[in-house]
């Protein structure tokens, strides 16, 4: 019985080193031919005409940058910002915001060239949030939320944004990848980032 065992082992053995040895085979010869894709040498072979039109991905992400631009602004005009009186400052871009240190925000955003809405309504844990700011990241296509704390002094208004914190994390997002708090006192000094108030 142990010879028949041995036996058929072997066989066993033998027959799947010779599938493995095809497979290595036929992996080789497909790595001498392989050519892996990369949209900017293709775009460099082609004659200098075909080059100095926009590549293809470049479009296709202006497209999303402004269906998101679009989708962002129907969404504020179904609920928007409950504090229209407190937006007296212009950015760059002719938004109104509430504060000079979010118009500064807003010019950093626009020449980085980075997509964004000015409190556009976002639900967290069941109450409609206005997030100062959510920029889009056309490449990844996903959101990362800005909230420009600045008046961390004042101990009531620390208590609220400590409790929007808080609901950014129960519903999900994680400070750092998801969501930033920018924070400062009344004066704009001590400005830092930070996942809670110091």
């Amino acid at each position: 019985m142990d010879l028949v065992d041995g036996i058929s082992k072997a066989a066993l053995c033998d027959a799947c080193l010779k599938k493995l040895e095809r497979n290595q085979a036929a992996l080789e010869q497909f790595l001498r031919t392989y050519d892996p894709f990369d949209l900017p040498e293709i775009l460099q072979s082609l004659p200098q005409a075909y080059q100095e039109i926009r590549d293809p991905m470049t479009i296709a992400m202006d497209r999303r940058k402004q269906n998101w631009l679009l989708k962002m602004e129907k969404r504020k005009a179904l609920d928007p910002p409950p504090f229209p009186d407190s937006l007296i400052h212009r950015a760059a871009d002719g938004k109104m915001m509430s504060s000079i240190s979010e118009t500064d925000m807003a010019q950093l955003l626009i020449s980085w060239n980075l997509p964004y809405a000015y409190a556009a309504p976002l639900e967290l844990c069941g109450i409609l949030r206005f997030p100062d700011f959510t920029i889009y990241l056309v490449q990844e296509d996903r959101v990362v939320y800005v909230e420009f704390m600045g008046k961390m002094d004042d101990p009531a208004y620390e208590e609220r944004n400590t409790i929007k914190i808080s609901e950014f994390i129960n519903a999900g997002y994680i400070h750092g990848r998801d969501f930033l708090c920018i924070f400062a006192g009344r004066d704009g000094a001590d400005c830092q980032v930070s996942a809670t108030p110091s």
